[in-house]
């Protein structure tokens, strides 16, 4: 009977049956992910052409998940002190579905007309849904690794972001088609967000199916066992390369939320670019981006992760130049300069996150997850803030608006690659320190799914670095099997 037991429990039956649910879960959340991000093509729209919030605010609005990620540091580690990481994620994920399917309700009764109690609601709405995401997303990283074990977590995660890939960009696809066919009306834009929020609350009912072998308590180690604020603080001090970095990727992130968010509204009032055509703009981003993947993945076995992203940011942001000149006469340069977009970004994801892997170090790896989660948070929320204040402000003294969000998308590409320079200071070891950081690389991955690029930010971190994670073990079975000959 003991023996039975024992081999039921060791079956990877449950684990297959909990892998398979995960993946259903990440299906039915994506649309949801997508859309509660303010920045996307359709809430973008939707604020600007129906609701008719004004620029400041449209930014405010832009910058609360950014602020949220920020601040559940100093939140989460009170609330997992009282409640386990597996109640962290479904109670917030429920709340945030919710609030999410109650504002697509609510919308056919919202004063359209009163600008100011409009503009609070949504505030209010934003602000609550991305404290909620913002919990649940660390929690469900930290739960998800409690009861995924290390050897085949990889591989899995690299298939599971890749059929996520795939579902976002058809959402995109389907509701641009769905806005197309009802005229972007009121109606249209409930259908699509209430679809998303009845899709979220079925992926939450998946994730309470999902029943781990292991016992979750989502305990942090006792206070004893960690590192001293301080010791931990100057141990990260002395890493300066590290923090090189963090500096760095903080711009790149300033640099992407300064006019990401605004490029939608600038296409539909200015270059005659309706919903619909973003949505295909999308689409062809992230299909090239996904395409270019690999190859990206070889260039940086090859000539190492600093030189690729220099080269892969400097493509990128020469192509959004481009945003200066463009007219609704010549608007079809869109298509190219985002093609472009799909395929460097996808060098500038996967290098970034890579040396970003090999730069934390081990001995203090909470430490430099928070402190490089809080800066880049803290710099992409300030951004949009920044951009929307700018917008407005020379709007009112008399600049026109189209000239404005010129010299907006002149400053976006200039700073990116003035930033580059900080990038030279940054040393590359030939090892990663840490096999994984999971959730470090949440705000940034934001900043590229409101610029567009959502395919590039869910596929590209996954299977690229499984080959250069065999390229890699490849090569040090080499060199050992030549020290081995050298010695006899």
């Amino acid at each position: 009977m003991m023996m039975s037991k024992q081999s039921s429990t060791s079956s990877p039956a449950p684990l297959r049956r909990n892998l398979q649910l995960c993946t259903t879960d990440g299906v039915l959340a994506t649309p949801f992910v997508l859309m509660m991000l303010p920045g996307n093509i359709f809430l973008a729209n939707f604020f600007s052409g129906v609701l008719g919030l004004r620029e400041t605010l449209f930014g405010i609005i832009v910058s609360l998940p950014a602020w949220a990620n920020a601040l559940q540091a100093f939140v989460m580690p009170w609330l997992s002190h009282r409640w386990g990481t597996r109640a962290l994620t479904v109670i917030p994920g429920f709340l945030a579905a919710f609030i999410w399917c109650g504002f697509a309700l609510s919308l056919s009764w919202l004063p359209i007309e009163n600008v100011r109690a409009t503009s609070q609601f949504v505030f209010f709405i934003f602000l609550g849904l991305s404290v909620a995401q913002a919990i649940n997303g660390v929690s469900w990283t930290a739960w998800i690794q409690d009861w995924i074990p290390p050897r085949p977590r990889a591989r899995y995660f690299g298939r599971r972001n890749q059929v996520v890939g795939f579902v976002t960009v058809g959402f995109t696809a389907v509701g641009g088609f769905l806005l197309n066919r009802m005229e972007a009306s009121l109606l249209g834009y409930q259908i699509l967000f209430g679809s998303a929020g009845i899709l979220r609350l079925f992926s939450m009912f998946v994730v309470t199916r999902i029943t781990p072998e292991v016992p979750v308590t989502g305990r942090p180690e006792p206070r004893w066992k960690r590192p001293k604020a301080r010791t931990a603080g100057g141990g990260l001090w002395a890493e300066r390369g590290f923090l090189r970095f963090v500096v760095f990727a903080s711009l790149l992130t300033f640099g992407l939320n300064f006019a990401g968010p605004f490029n939608p509204i600038y296409m539909a009032n200015h270059l005659e670019f309706p919903v619909f055509k973003q949505a295909i703009l999308v689409v062809l981003a992230n299909f090239m981006g996904a395409f270019a993947a690999p190859w990206w993945a070889r260039l940086i076995d090859r000539y190492g992760h600093k030189n690729i992203l220099t080269i892969s940011a400097l493509g990128w942001m020469l192509s959004n130049y481009n945003w200066v000149w463009i007219s609704s006469e010549t608007n079809w340069v869109l298509y190219l300069v985002w093609l472009c977009g799909g395929i460097f970004s996808a060098g500038v994801v996967l290098s970034s996150f890579n040396l970003l892997l090999r730069l934390t170090p081990a001995h203090i790896k909470t430490t430099a997850i928070s402190t490089h989660l809080a800066a880049t948070s803290v710099l992409g929320a300030i951004a949009p803030i920044a951009a929307g204040t700018f917008l407005q402000q020379l709007t009112a003294s008399g600049m026109a608006e189209q000239t404005v969000f010129r010299l907006i998308f002149f400053l976006h590409p200039t700073f990116v690659i003035l930033s580059l320079l900080l990038l030279r200071q940054v040393p590359e070891p030939e090892a990663a320190s840490v096999p994984n950081i999971f959730g470090a690389f949440r705000s940034v991955r934001q900043a590229f799914i409101q610029s567009g690029t959502v395919f590039v930010a869910n596929v590209n971190m996954a299977r690229p670095l499984l080959y250069l994670r065999r390229r890699h073990e490849h090569r040090r079975r080499r060199k050992l099997a030549r020290e081995r000959r050298r010695s006899r």
